[in-house]
């Protein structure tokens, strides 16, 4: 079974090898850009406290400079579950045309079938998308250690994440192809499902994996530090302020107590919020629960992929006729 599925998937694996060694290649002179930028700017000695007054300087340069290969990193979040649909058309299309059966009368099991056919290229598919996981890891370290690891698009490239989403592609294509038996329909939908589901969990589910630490800030020092992931106030341009009694009050209300919040007046401004009582509510997930987020959020999207190989299974072995 093992030299009829490496046969079956010569072309998927060619692709497949291709299509790695061409995000390899993406990463790897991303990351070394990355990586040039840190170093030349000197940003290391910044973050341990030791680069002196030029600091927000270098740091804001940084992060100038490394924003273009941040876009080009957040595209290729995307590629494992390109990778999972490819892995996946050439049982789909074996479905449509019946040839498996022609197998299961040649001594083979249809369990035996199922698991080899899904578990090897899947068990590929996983060790390809690590490589990936890790050289994005490498890549991004440097605006890991200056921003953090948490946004959007840095976090999707890196740990556990990106073998889940794969897998979870590989499992909705495969779940339509055998329901449905139409190979397009099957690779369609798993390039569709497997992108919105991630979309989805991103912008929607991830921000409450856990909640967020909640302060209220009433002047001096942020009370978060620049590699926590903003959800409100701040950066995120999203504010909420609450007075003594918790009322809630709009930026425009406020601005319209205390006028516009600038470089000249930042002074007058956090008087005239002390005087009124004011604080800017802030919440945030903290940088150092990275892998605890990739934890929950990847045993979330394998328990859906589980799920359906799972009934693909059942309905290969028990339905099809």
């Amino acid at each position: 079974m093992i030299w009829l599925t490496w046969r079956q998937e010569r072309f998927e694996a060619l692709l497949l090898a291709l299509t790695l060694a061409a995000g390899a290649a993406v990463l790897i002179w991303t990351g070394t850009q990355v990586w040039g930028s840190f170093d030349h700017l000197g940003v290391a000695p910044c973050l341990t406290g030791l680069g002196g007054g030029s600091c927000t300087d270098t740091i804001s340069s940084f992060t100038v400079e490394s924003a273009s290969q941040q876009q080009v990193l957040s595209w290729l979040a995307y590629l494992p579950t390109f990778l999972g649909v490819l892995l996946a058309a050439p049982i789909v299309l074996e479905i449509e045309d019946g040839s498996h059966r022609l197998v299961w009368t040649q001594s083979v099991t249809r369990g035996r079938w199922v698991a080899t056919r899904a578990g090897l290229p899947l068990v590929v598919g996983a060790l390809g998308v690590a490589l990936i996981s890790f050289l994005g890891s490498w890549a991004m370290q440097p605006t890991d250690r200056v921003v953090g690891p948490m946004h959007p698009g840095p976090f999707d490239l890196q740990g556990t994440v990106p073998v889940a989403y794969m897998v979870v592609a590989f499992a909705v294509t495969l779940f339509v192809g055998v329901i449905w038996r139409r190979a397009l329909a099957g690779l369609g939908t798993g390039i569709t499902a497997g992108i919105a589901l991630h979309f989805a969990i991103q912008q929607w589910l991830r921000p409450h994996l856990m909640a967020p630490v909640t302060k209220l800030w009433v002047g001096g020092p942020a009370p978060f530090k620049p590699q926590d992931w903003l959800l409100s106030g701040g950066e995120t341009q999203v504010y909420d302020y609450v007075n003594a009694r918790g009322q809630h009050f709009s930026l425009d209300q406020v601005t319209g107590l205390c006028g516009q919040a600038t470089g000249q007046n930042k002074d007058a401004w956090g008087a005239c919020l002390r005087a009124h009582r004011l604080g800017e509510l802030i919440q945030y997930q903290p940088a150092d629960r990275f892998w605890a987020f990739q934890t929950l959020e990847s045993l979330i999207v394998l328990a859906i992929a589980v799920t359906l190989l799972a009934s693909s299974a059942w309905w290969l072995v028990k339905k099809t006729s």
